[in-house]
């Protein structure tokens, strides 16, 4: 409330002690109207009974014998605190205003959400999603209640979408963590046992009530065993993907869950921590300050995470951290204190509802006696320390000996697609170990390959990117190996040639990135084909590089696209016909340059076939 900051500042010691117990108990009556935990309802009655009592101050002081300055004082005091109510009032009103029409909105959303899309009336289970590009909904199921899912299938029931039988048809598999019985799950993390109860409350002694104890008991116990924090839920982890973002996926602890190898990886989210709050607040908090110890805390709260996979790790490296934050769980970490410090808020509303009251007793199921035991498979593998792996040596650039004894190679992939390339220029691609371009072992002519030529329009010179097919290294070249790419450097005629050839990692892509900058001062007509055997591959462009006096490379420097696809129709368009054509383009020199990207891609429809785009 805007007015506590000017509720006691700045007021005179009065001599006259009259008017001081005067003022003394105005300004306790004051904070009597005004209490501090005063909700938006009773904000206008409040502001309006302190109002009330500062104008019969203003109207009282003046009949004491005050000094003008201290009467001035009290008089700036009064007009503060009422244009601080002023403004209480006001922002009462809009906030008040502002959280109506978002219940209103939310309840708009509640009305509008149909989940009989996604019911399967045959087994009464949610399927997991629909899938909209085949019109037709996913084959499996929510099918636990130990689940995350259990939420919607509540929220379903009590709007009477679907039948209180789909709550008796979740799974109810039994097991025995932490001394106590709990309902199993499918991945072993705290957001399917906790993230519901930052909503839906269960009374003590319930089903529900005790797995969600033993869920934490059984985390707790594994962080222990493991040497690390406890809490373990989906989260990101210490893996990128090739836009640089974290990669995310769910985690658990082997015995809660159903799902396999959830021993193989080690990563801790605090989320799992937050959401345990409510009921372990004393194993949370030493968990929360574990947390902190290992620098967690970044600029927005606690990270996303901390990976403990040694695999991920390197021997010098005992933990990293996943320096994202994701607002789901932000939101739970945050919902969770709510809950904590203000005596579950967020249940209490959500039972209020007269939907939510109808299916209430749907909580309320017993811990069933005598039920069977099960023992997921990772629960009875024995947990190890973790090893920490050697420390991976540095990758350096090398250069191969060129025209050796025998050629050097290099391979490139990402698991699916592979390039081999030689210190000639020559070599070949494969996907998922099939050929896809013709490549032969040979030694000694060592001419297999796919090749991109430059020829001279003026003098009919001709060369390669490589050694190979030409069998001429140029007037200066050089071959570099790099741990992720080949660049092949060479200067012939005047021109300076550079190639360099990677595989993208996340996409069957070979990408080759081609650079042709005229040293001399006159004016080149250039061409480039790019071939491999006897087909043609890619008819590339003609060019009139021409000089110039500009002295900015980027003035006179544009780029090209170059795409070489495998594609069932272009194969068939090159089948039937062989005549191709040159566009021309030009370039300045002796300033950069031309530059061109021949990207080769794959298509399963055709393995082995390598054609081009129109």
């Amino acid at each position: 409330m805007p007015w506590h900051s000017v509720q006691f500042a700045g007021l005179p010691k009065l001599d006259c002690a009259g008017s001081r117990q005067y003022l003394t108990e105005a300004v306790r009556e004051l904070k009597s109207r005004l209490p501090t935990d005063s909700s938006l309802t009773d904000v206008p009655r409040c502001c309006d009974q302190a109002s009330g009592i500062l104008d019969t101050v203003r109207e009282s002081i003046a009949r004491f014998d005050i000094a003008d300055e201290d009467r001035n004082v009290i008089e700036s005091w009064i007009g503060n605190f009422q244009q601080a109510i002023a403004t209480a009032a006001s922002n009462g009103a809009n906030l008040d205003a502002e959280l109506n029409g978002l219940t209103r909105a939310a309840e708009s959303l509640v009305e509008s959400m149909d989940f009989r899309l996604l019911y399967d009336e045959v087994d009464h289970l949610f399927f997991i999603g629909f899938n909209l590009s085949s019109n037709r909904p996913d084959p499996h199921h929510y099918d636990l209640l130990a689940s995350e899912a259990r939420l919607a299938s509540f929220i379903a029931i009590a709007t009477h979408q679907v039948p209180a039988e789909h709550w008796f048809a979740l799974g109810r598999p039994m097991t025995r963590q932490a001394g106590s019985d709990v309902l199993l799950s499918w991945g072993g993390t705290l957001f399917e046992y906790l993230m519901p109860p930052l909503l839906m409350g269960s009374q003590e002694g319930t089903l529900l009530s005790e797995s969600q104890y033993a869920a934490v008991a059984a985390q707790i116990d594994y962080g222990e065993r493991r040497g690390v924090p406890w809490g373990i839920s989906e989260s990101g982890f210490a893996a990128v993907s090739v836009d640089q973002h974290y990669q995310y996926r769910a985690f658990g602890v082997p015995g809660l869950g159903l799902r396999c190898g959830l021993a193989e990886a080690l990563v801790v989210a605090p989320s799992a921590t937050g959401l345990a709050l409510p009921l372990y607040r004393h194993a949370a908090t030493r968990n929360f300050e574990r947390l902190n110890d290992l620098s967690m805390i970044g600029d927005y709260g606690f990270y996303e995470a901390v990976d403990f996979t040694p695999e991920r790790l390197t021997s010098s490296v005992h933990h990293s951290i996943v320096r994202s934050y994701m607002a789901h769980h932000q939101g739970m970490i945050l919902s969770a204190l709510d809950n904590f410090l203000c005596d579950a808020p967020l249940p209490r509303r959500f039972h209020t509802d007269r939907r939510v009251e109808s299916a209430d007793l749907l909580l309320h199921e017993r811990v069933p006696l005598g039920s069977p035991v099960e023992t997921p498979l990772d629960a009875k593998v024995e947990v190890e320390a973790p090893i920490q792996l050697p420390e991976a040596p540095p990758l350096h650039a090398w250069q191969p000996v060129r025209a050796g004894a025998f050629p050097e190679v290099q391979v490139l992939g990402n698991g699916r697609l592979s390039s081999l390339i030689t210190d000639s220029g020559a070599g070949g691609l494969s996907w998922l170990g099939a050929a896809v371009t013709r490549w032969a072992p040979d030694s000694v002519l060592d001419a297999d390959g796919y090749w991109i030529y430059v020829r001279d329009e003026e003098n009919g010179a001709v060369w390669s990117i490589g050694r190979q097919p030409i069998g001429h290294s140029g007037e200066n070249s050089d071959v570099i190996y790099q741990s992720n790419s080949v660049e092949f450097h060479r200067r012939d005629h005047g021109i300076t040639l550079s190639t360099e050839i990677t595989v993208a990692f996340a996409d069957d892509v070979e990408i080759r990135v081609i650079t042709i900058r005229n040293d001399t001062p006159r004016t080149r007509r250039l061409v480039s084909p790019a071939t491999r055997r006897s087909s043609w591959l890619q008819l590339s462009r003609m060019s009139s590089i021409r000089p110039s006096a500009s002295s900015s490379s980027k003035a006179n420097s544009f780029q090209l696209s170059m795409r070489s696809l495998f594609d069932v129709d272009r194969v068939r368009q090159i089948k039937n016909s062989r005549t191709y054509s040159t566009e021309q383009f030009m370039i300045r020199a002796p300033q950069r340059f031309l530059e061109w990207k021949a990207i080769d891609r794959i298509s399963s429809d055709v393995p082995g076939v390598f054609a081009a785009p129109p």
